[in-house]
């Protein structure tokens, strides 16, 4: 993996961490990751979709309801 790739990741990983520190104030139960390019993806209760940005920091973020059942997340990272 190339340098440049490491650090983007590795900025991705810390603003997921910072969003999913913000959002479960709203909702403990939410879930955040990231597609290792560009987007993080928010995972949780449809009450939390008004609380999710659709950019932050300059990232792309998507939201999915979760009721609870198992993510399949090589599948949801992909589509």
């Amino acid at each position: 993996m190339s340098t440049l790739m490491s650090m983007i990741i590795k900025v991705l990983e810390d603003n997921c961490s910072q969003l999913r520190e913000e959002l479960r104030k709203v909702d403990s139960k939410c879930f955040v990751t990231h597609d290792n390019i560009s987007t993080i993806e928010v995972y949780g209760d449809i009450l939390l979709k008004p609380y999710v940005p659709k950019k932050y920091y300059g990232w792309t973020v998507t939201f999915q309801e979760f009721n609870g059942e198992e993510i399949d997340l090589d599948f949801a990272i992909n589509t």
